[in-house]
């Protein structure tokens, strides 16, 4: 398999759980253009950064975009495969740390380590925000070694409707890969969007490479600090781990699968008009409150001003 097949994406689809060819793709570009004179290194370009624990590159995939790929390693005590895969997995972390997302939330599960939910974004001014419908699916000790892996693609789904006030984006693929080495955590990072719109190529591939090694940072330092957060937020809760304490919808029809964030804020209003709450519902109860001015924020589009008319805080993913 050449790295060139490997670069060929397919439009998102209905979901349906990875094949192994799909995690055998996902590993071997991540393994892929890692030191000059590999037989896949063709086609990579390095981008030059001032960190010396991070290395980007990037290359072009025909009719798709530009894929990114960030790899760092985490030399901190607390950058274990364990604790990354906890950190990425926890929603409720995620609020905490994530400053661009605006929303998210899992729609229902379809087996016991794929899901597949809503991610809405904040892009800068004058951009306007995305907002992706995705599986995610994730494996722990890959091939029998230290290591984790966190797949994503979107997916078409009916209850993930589209919003006036994003523009729905395509992801064709992003992995996050975890490897223990003795320098430490190596932590892999690569991802190939279509964002949509009108935005210029050049704009966003530039963005891309300024604006990588900050999220990549974000990361790290959201690892370093996880073990101290969940030890006194709920620290048994690991559905991503333990598939029982998940209570998630299992099937794409459940009539508990909200329909829209929307929906769910209003349901959430007329039961606390009557002393009730939400509390069976799949969505965490951090959603409503997270999602508040989703459904406010302005319509605009790419290349005009728009403004998000109430700040929610970010939601769980």
């Amino acid at each position: 398999m050449t790295i060139h097949q490997d670069l060929e994406f397919a439009v998102p689809s209905d979901a349906s759980p990875y094949s192994q060819a799909d995690w055998d793709r996902a590993s071997r570009l991540v393994h892929a253009g890692a030191t000059e004179g590999h037989p896949n290194h063709v086609g990579f370009t390095t981008i030059p950064c001032k960190d010396p624990s991070l290395k980007i590159q990037s290359i072009d995939v025909p009719g798709r975009g530009l894929m990114i790929k960030l790899v760092k390693t985490c030399t901190h005590p607390n950058a274990t495969v364990d604790n990354l895969y906890d950190m990425l997995l926890d929603g409720t972390y995620r609020r905490s740390w994530d400053e661009h997302m605006i929303a998210g939330y899992e729609l229902y599960r379809l087996n016991d380590n794929t899901d597949v939910g809503y991610y809405a974004m904040r892009l800068p001014i004058p951009l306007k925000n995305r907002d992706w419908a995705v599986q995610r699916s994730w494996r722990l000790g890959v091939d029998g070694t230290d290591t984790c892996m966190i797949l994503t693609r979107s997916a078409i789904h009916p209850s993930a409707m589209e919003f006036s006030s994003f523009t729905r984006a395509n992801c064709y693929m992003t992995v996050f890969h975890g490897r223990k080495t003795t320098n430490g955590l190596v932590l892999t990072y690569l991802t190939i969007n279509d964002i949509k719109g009108s935005v210029p190529r050049s704009l966003y591939d530039r963005a891309s490479r300024i604006f990588a090694p900050k999220s990549m940072e974000t990361i790290n330092q959201a690892l370093i600090n996880y073990s101290t957060w969940k030890a006194t937020n709920d620290p048994e809760y690991k559905p991503w781990r333990r598939p029982e304490l998940c209570e998630l919808p299992t099937t794409a029809d459940d009539p508990r699968i909200w329909p829209s964030p929307k929906a769910y804020i209003e349901e959430q209003k007329r039961l606390k008009k009557l002393g009730r709450t939400l509390g069976s519902s799949p969505l965490s109860s951090p959603i409503s409150e997270s999602m508040n001015g989703l459904d406010k924020l302005q319509i605009g589009t790419d290349g005009e001003q728009g403004r998000q008319a109430s700040g929610g805080r970010p939601g769980s993913a």
